[in-house]
């Protein structure tokens, strides 16, 4: 097995021909690594004109080619023009969900209430003791349990922001 890397002690420790060898192996390896990054420099040099570079027709248009462009307003000169018929087209539109269809839908599903409060301490620190609680914001969120549905139901309790 050839070794690639070499510490300076295992250099120091190598006889001189050990060492010219080795220079040797390198420029060849070296050499033959410069020719193949010139040639996929080369490569990639006109894969980038073909893709990228400047298309141009060298030769002149056939007066066929034009006149395949010219159909159009040729054929609308010589038919006869007919009436077009409007068709009626079918259109569809969403009904509305009906309000509290959702938790008419969730309703025979087990319910797991997570509670979301501050300390009593918090809350008295931040609040002072005669603070008033609103009433919870609450939403559902569906968990899936292998084999089973449960609705989470987060309570968050809200406070009112005072200014001290």
């Amino acid at each position: 097995m050839k070794k690639d890397v070499f510490t300076r002690d295992e250099l120091n420790k190598m006889d001189t021909e050990a060492l010219k060898a080795l220079v040797l192996s390198q420029q060849v390896e070296l050499r033959n690594m410069r020719l193949i990054n010139d040639d996929l420099t080369e490569q990639l040099t006109l894969m980038k004109a073909k893709t990228f570079g400047r298309k141009s027709e060298k030769n002149a248009p056939d007066a066929m080619q034009l006149t395949i462009f010219n159909e159009p307003e040729v054929l609308v000169d010589k038919a006869p023009v007919d009436e077009v018929e409007i068709e009626q087209v079918m259109t569809y539109t969403r009904k509305k969900r009906a309000k509290g269809q959702r938790d008419e839908d969730l309703s025979d599903l087990p319910v797991e209430v997570i509670e979301h409060t501050l300390p009593e301490t918090i809350l008295e620190e931040k609040l002072g003791r005669d603070y008033k609680r609103f009433p919870d914001s609450v939403y559902k969120k569906l968990k899936f349990v292998p084999a089973q549905l449960i609705v989470e139901e987060h309570h968050i309790a809200v406070y009112p922001i005072t200014c001290r």
